[in-house]
């Protein structure tokens, strides 16, 4: 995901919850004890006397748009493939600044922290003359009294003009219901629009938002069920399918399907592993029965020659199997490629300390009564 670079915002009059006289809120959370460093902490300190939802979000929302700077440096270097969800918290706290996904990923990870029902949703944008950018971009959505709503904390936090970035907080986008919100923001996923006749890619480029009037079929809240329930694999392949469907209308759009069928192949590696890695603790399993029998002297209670060699032998099978599958492996990810090798070295290590077992129970346990 390219950083995207915020030039000219749409200014969006609050509706609903957000009209509420948040001023007490806000002046409380905008700072916090610099001792105060985790985002747990920093989330529990500014939510665990508030009482509703909206006011932990609000809560959260005001502490990142006055505390992380939209990085300017980063607009035109970073990549998806940089970016893992811890390393990009820590990123967002250390540094207190970032590109749309710090703000967005920060944003989700402190409001889980205080109890939230919050997701970090990506797509791209309109600016104010109903320009598709042309870079893609990330938000938020929240779940509050079975209504969701969306944030774009970064839009929020400021803005930038001929290349200047101005850190000043506007409150534009905070709790924006979905279909005021799909006018400027649409996510790769119609999923994530949370809007029963989703609009398409092509209608949003051509803002044709004539569907907004009319009662769809689209069941979203039984899809995001659904998609809580998936495993990784799973959601990134059906994530696929649902942004095909809805139309792949540009260059961003192909480039997010690129990425999610490279992130589906490094899955299937991850899963793959994860495999054989149960075969290998299958295998260290029985040992570990095998080796607790051994500290007692085979004696409490009482193995004989045979349950012991047979012991030794499933162990063995398991771990020359794991290894075998090991070797098998080509992984991509370089973080996988050391998993493999290290997992490689260590079957070695066991499959040497079981010939060993093998020959200790010949010698000393095959003739004993």
């Amino acid at each position: 995901m390219k950083a995207i670079l915020i030039i000219v915002l749409f200014l969006i009059s609050n509706l609903g919850l957000c009209q509420s006289n948040f001023s007490k809120i806000d002046k409380y959370s905008k700072t916090v004890p610099d001792s105060i460093t985790d985002y747990k902490e920093i989330a529990h300190y500014l939510t665990d006397n508030l009482e509703t939802d909206t006011e932990k979000v609000r809560a959260i929302y005001i502490w990142i748009t006055h505390n992380i700077r939209y990085d300017m440096n980063r607009v035109k270097v970073v990549s998806y493939e940089s970016y893992h969800p811890n390393k990009i918290i820590k990123e967002s706290l250390s540094k207190r600044k970032g590109v749309c996904y710090h703000y967005a990923m920060l944003f989700s990870a402190m409001s889980e922290a205080a109890g939230l029902e919050m997701f970090s949703i990506f797509g791209y944008t309109k600016d104010s003359l109903n320009r598709v950018s042309a870079s893609s971009h990330a938000w938020n959505a929240v779940k509050i009294d079975s209504s969701y709503y969306l944030i774009d904390a970064t839009w929020s936090a400021g803005y930038v003009r001929n290349f200047e970035y101005f850190h000043k907080f506007r409150d534009y986008y905070f709790l924006i219901p979905p279909k005021q919100f799909i006018k400027t923001h649409i996510p790769f996923d119609p999923m994530w629009q949370f809007i029963d006749n989703p609009i398409s890619h092509k209608d949003f480029k051509h803002n044709n938002f004539s569907k907004l009037d009319s009662i769809g079929t689209f069941s979203f809240v039984d899809s995001i069920r659904q998609y809580q329930r998936q495993d990784e694999l799973s959601k990134l392949e059906n994530y696929k399918q649902r942004i095909i469907v809805n139309g792949i209308e540009n260059k961003i759009i192909k480039a997010e399907i690129t990425l999610l069928e490279s992130k589906i192949k490094e899955q299937k590696e991850i899963n793959e592993y994860n495999r054989v890695v149960n075969t290998l603790n299958n295998g260290i399993e029985t040992y570990n029965i095998y080796i607790n029998y051994r500290n007692e002297d085979f004696k409490k209670p009482k193995l004989h020659y045979d349950q012991a060699k047979e012991l030794i032998e499933v162990a063995y099978q398991n771990i020359c199997t794991a290894k075998e599958k090991f070797n098998a492996l080509s992984p991509t990810q370089w973080r996988l490629k050391l998993l493999v090798s290290n997992s490689i070295r260590e079957t070695d290590k066991l499959i040497s300390a079981l010939e060993n077992e093998k020959k200790f129970i010949d010698k000393y346990l095959k003739n004993t009564p």
